[in-house]
């Protein structure tokens, strides 16, 4: 209940609007700001969450985000699955995969 209207997310008509929260984090260790945190997201288990570097590349994919993403690259076709990212801006496609929302995509930027 992401509205605490009393009606699950999934009964209701009004649904939450989902946004990445902040435009930028910096996943360097020192405890602020070390993940990626979209506001909300936990309310939808079966959302899938894309990150593309400039050239279009998909550097991260997960489909039940939990807002634990600390820059590390999943990606296969970029630099190895496992290392941290490079500092710069990011493309990214948040699915709901709810029904109702249509897909949020946006920027973001990573620096440490």
């Amino acid at each position: 209940d992401c509205d605490s209207n009393g009606t699950p997310d999934y009964l209701d008509a009004k649904p939450c609007n989902i946004s990445a929260g902040s435009s930028a984090f910096s996943p360097n260790g020192d405890g602020i700001n070390d993940t990626w945190i979209i506001p909300g997201i936990e309310n939808f288990p079966n959302s899938k969450v894309q990150l593309f570097n400039r050239w279009g590349a998909e550097v991260f994919s997960t489909v039940g985000y939990k807002n634990d993403w600390d820059g590390v690259s999943n990606g296969k076709m970029v630099i190895g699955s496992g290392d941290k990212l490079p500092v710069g801006p990011y493309y990214y496609i948040i699915d709901l995969n709810d029904g109702v929302n249509g897909p949020v995509d946006g920027w973001i930027y990573i620096n440490y």
